[in-house]
């Protein structure tokens, strides 16, 4: 495969002396300060080893960073996890999903990256599941298994269940996890793999898409952990699951099958550009 100049991390000159077993939990960020500090929370709870992991938030220039350097100035003294550890990105013009996670795997020091979006809580142990997967070198990305946090929902939501039954056969049959599920990779092969698109949109379709291919090419793996990543609900909750999931499959479809910009099909998603 042919290596990315972009991800050349070979001179990093911000790399730990030791990055063996680090986990780097990369991030993006968007108006996300309300739900950083219960991630912070579960993230530092949740981990096996806090001492060996980095979290990395980048923020996708939103009007909204004051507050989260604020919510996680807040949280730091109640966690195990250390203020050295966590880090807050922000500079102009980084914006979009695949920006923002590229960027944060450039400033990452660990052996291993987790890309997770911020409304997600990881399942328990989820740092020494990630190592103890990835050391076997046939698998070349993973991903937990796919569930909505119904705790979080408001009133209840019609066929909320639907969603997950078909991530769930989707994950089981075509070995397609989306980037709401957290994907995991090593470093190495993120490096070799060349990233994510550097898109704002639909760069985790496209990633899972482009390590298919490679992973049959190399008899390699796309591992599916049985695990939970419980995703918050709020889009169902504002759209439905019917509109959600006939709008989700339309942009996969714009995006795939009629080769739309990913900065056009952004401003239809968003309604803004």
């Amino acid at each position: 495969l042919k290596q990315n100049k972009l991800f050349d991390l070979s001179n990093d000159k911000n790399e730990l002396n030791d990055n063996d077993g680090i986990v780097s939990i990369i991030v993006p960020c968007y108006n996300e300060s309300p739900t950083i500090k219960p991630m912070l929370v579960y993230l530092d709870i949740y981990s096996s080893d806090p001492s060996k992991i980095e979290i990395i938030l980048i923020d996708g220039n939103s009007p909204d960073i004051d507050n989260l350097r604020k919510a996680v100035k807040e949280i730091e003294p109640y966690l195990n996890i250390k203020s050295s550890q966590i880090k807050i990105i922000s500079k102009e013009g980084v914006s979009g999903r695949g920006t923002c996670q590229n960027v944060g795997a450039l400033e990452s020091n660990g052996e291993y990256l987790l890309f997770m979006h911020a409304d997600t809580v990881l399942p328990n142990n989820y740092d020494l599941i990630i190592r103890n997967t990835l050391k076997n070198k046939n698998i070349l990305l993973g991903a937990f298994q796919f569930a909505i946090d119904r705790s979080l929902m408001q009133r209840p939501i019609v066929g909320i269940g639907w969603v997950e039954f078909f991530a769930r056969f989707r994950n089981k049959s075509l070995k397609l996890p989306y980037g709401d599920q957290s994907l995991w990779i090593t470093k190495d092969n993120f490096v070799e793999i060349g990233g994510f698109k550097w898109v704002c949109i639909l760069e985790d379709i496209e990633f899972v898409f482009r390590c298919r291919e490679i992973a049959a090419m190399s008899k390699k793996i796309i591992y599916i952990d049985p695990n939970f990543a419980y995703c918050a609900p709020r889009r169902w909750e504002k759209n439905g699951v019917a509109k959600n999931t006939v709008w989700n499959q339309w942009v996969i479809f714009l995006f795939q099958k009629v080769g739309l910009a990913p900065t056009r099909i952004y401003e239809i998603y968003y309604g803004r550009k």
